[in-house]
């Protein structure tokens, strides 16, 4: 499917996921900054390889909890609404 593999590699890229997310230009840090995987990164990252406390984590670990709250009810509002759509129109059996 090629709209995910741009979707992934376009989410690679602003995360931060091959180079810093500091070196991107302000837009598109913006971008990053509402990626979940931009702040997992910095988690894993500031955990493992710098040795720092759970206490020094918060940001990061605060910012993954509401985007949960905000990306998850909406991922799962958008599925329903694509199953309802694909009900009727009768193309649901195709999947």
């Amino acid at each position: 499917n090629p709209v995910t593999l741009v979707v992934a590699a376009a989410s690679t890229l602003l995360a931060g996921v091959l180079y810093p997310v500091s070196v991107l230009p302000d837009a598109l840090r913006a971008v990053g900054a509402l990626l979940p995987l931009t702040h997992a990164l910095e988690l894993i990252r500031r955990a493992t390889l710098a040795g720092e406390a759970v206490d020094t984590l918060v940001v990061p670990l605060a910012s993954l909890v509401v985007l949960t709250a905000v990306l998850l009810p909406l991922g799962a509002w958008i599925v329903q609404r694509a199953v309802r759509l694909a009900m009727t129109d009768g193309s649901l059996s195709q999947y």
